[in-house]
């Protein structure tokens, strides 16, 4: 196997290794496509956004968030976090009520309504996950399963060195 130093000190293997790093990332964005992803989606006549239903899908029973601790999960900025909340309970799938020990804060909490729409949503997404699975044999579905699992170890342990902030450039230096 042919290997080479890339500008970031990271090796770069033969045109085997650059075709599977062109699969991958083919995979990726056809799984994106697959699942809608950057499309309204519509549940029981309610459009929302995909960042609607990253939203939704945070909230465990009971779970309140402030709107700071929503920009933050969601990875937005808080104006925009305010206009997801303001759709949403336009909605009526989120409530917003002032925090008792300090008035200043306003946390958001699904409503019943919001709660069985984005159990819903998290069924339609299942059901597409089971209907492609059902298709694989055990075995290959095991597999599948491992390699996604060491794919997210992967990506978790260098998460901080790929910070959404940089700027990426055709510049070497």
């Amino acid at each position: 196997m042919i290997q080479s130093s890339n500008s970031s000190g990271r090796h770069i293997q033969s045109d085997l290794f650059q075709e599977q790093v062109s699969k991958v990332d083919w995979f990726l964005v056809h799984l994106l496509r697959i699942f809608d992803l950057g499309r309204n989606i519509k549940i029981q006549d309610i459009d929302f956004s995909i960042s609607q239903a990253k939203a939704l899908s945070l909230f465990e029973d009971g779970t309140e968030f402030t709107m700071t601790e929503l920009s933050n999960l969601l990875k937005v900025s808080l104006p925009t976090a305010t206009e997801m909340v303001d759709r949403l309970v336009k909605a009526k799938l989120a409530t917003r009520k002032r925090n008792k020990s300090d008035r200043r804060v306003v946390m958001v909490a699904l409503s019943p309504f919001g709660k069985r729409i984005k159990n819903e949503f998290l069924q339609h997404k299942r059901n597409i996950i089971e209907e492609v699975l059902v298709k694989l044999p055990e075995e290959e579905r095991n597999e599948l399963v491992k390699a996604m699992e060491r794919t997210i170890e992967l990506l978790d342990s260098i998460k901080g060195k790929w910070s959404e902030n940089k700027v990426v450039t055709g510049s070497s230096s």
